[in-house]
């Protein structure tokens, strides 16, 4: 199974980055990073993984991820000779950060409906109905814009999503931004320990000293930016894992237990039914009948 990546996004001179890319020429890992991403995906045939949640993408579909939150999605059509994925699927994405128009701007009166919405975004959402090939249409045109028109197109484009349109969350748990970038440098050091060291036993005190602080401090320092205690936080990263790993058959439930750095079976059953609301098993029953 695919370890996974911790992507960096490059910082550019403009407040975000958007780019297409067509799927015949980029595969997309299961990642995270510290921006949103806002996403149009144009896939006749293909699957998601958002945190807890596996699922089918067939034809548009528009994803806004939170920051922290696992993700990827891959093309399954191949063309009518099985050579290879078709040239018109496609995907048109925006990272961009919290203090992306400054410290606070979300909190300002004509802009908190956005707020609201990025606060969903934690867990993932897919947004449904009309407003999927609208936003398809909106991000095809910022494409073509200067740096300016694409500061303006992009809020219009999240008040639009804001104002009342119709999504589902995605997972069952997510993970909150931070407040500054000084303190996302810290948290994003914290984060990148814990997504390589998952499977081992990590202490209050070896995330104490990767964020040079005293445990004492960084637990609380934690809990108020991510809203969860550090191993809540953890034992959410190992079950995403375990998410992902109880989608192949051959895996037993017990090894995916000790794979993903529980210590008991006990733990894990018990870990695992707290934050999806289901048991290991019972989850995996729920893959076989969607499939």
């Amino acid at each position: 199974m695919s370890p996974l990546k911790y992507e960096n996004i490059p910082r550019k001179q403009s407040l975000f980055n958007i780019k297409k890319e067509f799927f015949y020429n980029v595969i997309v890992p299961w990642h995270v990073h510290v921006e949103y991403e806002l996403v149009f995906l144009n896939m006749a045939a293909g699957s998601k993984h958002i945190g807890s949640t596996f699922g089918r993408i067939e034809g548009k579909e528009v994803l806004l991820i939170g920051p922290y939150l696992p993700h990827n999605w891959q093309n399954t059509r191949v063309t009518s000779s099985g050579g290879g994925i078709e040239d018109n699927d496609y995907q048109i994405c925006i990272h961009f950060d919290e203090n992306a128009f400054g410290q606070g701007f979300f909190d300002l009166a004509p802009f908190y409906s956005i707020k609201e919405l990025l606060m969903q975004a934690e867990y993932g959402l897919s947004f449904e109905g009309d407003a999927v090939g609208q936003v398809g249409s909106m991000m095809e045109e910022m494409l073509l814009m200067d740096d300016f028109e694409k500061s303006m197109a992009l809020l219009r484009l999240l008040r639009f999503l804001a104002d009342g349109h119709a999504y589902r969350r995605m997972s069952t748990f997510g993970f909150r931004n931070t407040d500054n970038e000084e303190k996302v440098i810290r948290m994003n050091k914290v984060f990148k320990y814990i997504n390589i060291n998952y499977k081992e036993h990590i202490t209050l005190r070896d995330l104490a000293e990767v964020a040079s602080m005293v445990p004492q401090s960084f637990c609380s320092y934690f809990k108020e930016r991510t809203g969860k205690s550090p191993m809540e936080f953890i034992n959410e990263v190992r079950i995403s894992h375990a998410c992902k790993m109880l989608h192949v058959e051959e895996y037993s439930i017990e090894r995916i237990c000790y794979d993903t750095g529980f210590s008991s079976l006990s733990n894990f059953n018990r870990q695992f039914k707290h934050t999806t609301g289901l048991s290991p098993s019972a989850f995996r029953a729920s893959i076989r009948m969607k499939a």
